[in-house]
């Protein structure tokens, strides 16, 4: 369905309409396996920020663990506290203050609050589309149930 059309779903042949209400729930689907994906990375922007000021306390010569993938980590001594090199996507890392890091996860984080925010927006639509469907199939008359009707008459 295209954003911002109405669909009149009284107009609809009921084969339409069952074909349409599937195809609903599988973008529902997709749409609710997206919200995890969001939340992680969001997740990952504050661990960040935090990691970041964090690192502005410690003091030169100290003894950190580095991370060196998800679950290893070396040792290492803490030789510069007012700059950071962060991965800014796609392989590439940008060497920062403090400060600019700090802004720059905080520009991430609101992006992806915003993402999270149209996300349920659009999952707030698509279910009040397929509820509109539901109706509008339930409230027409079976043909299998008129047939038995007149059968049974």
């Amino acid at each position: 369905m295209s954003r911002g059309t109405q669909l009149d779903v009284t107009k609809l042949p009921i084969e339409q309409l069952a074909q349409l209400y599937k195809q609903v729930g599988v973008e529902m689907e997709a749409l609710q396996r997206t919200l995890p994906l969001i939340q992680n990375a969001m997740n990952a922007c504050q661990d960040s920020i935090e990691s970041t000021k964090g690192l502005s306390l410690q003091k030169i010569k100290s003894e950190v663990l580095l991370p060196i993938s998800d679950s290893a980590y070396a040792y290492g001594q803490v030789e510069e506290v007012s700059k950071v090199l962060i991965a800014i996507g796609g392989g590439f890392v940008a060497e920062l203050t403090i400060d600019e890091a700090v802004k720059f996860f905080d520009s991430r984080l609101n992006n992806r609050k915003s993402e999270l925010a149209k996300l349920r927006q659009a999952l707030g639509q698509h279910q009040l589309t397929r509820d509109q469907i539901e109706i509008e199939i339930r409230s027409r008359p079976n043909p299998n149930q008129a047939q038995a009707s007149q059968q049974v008459e």
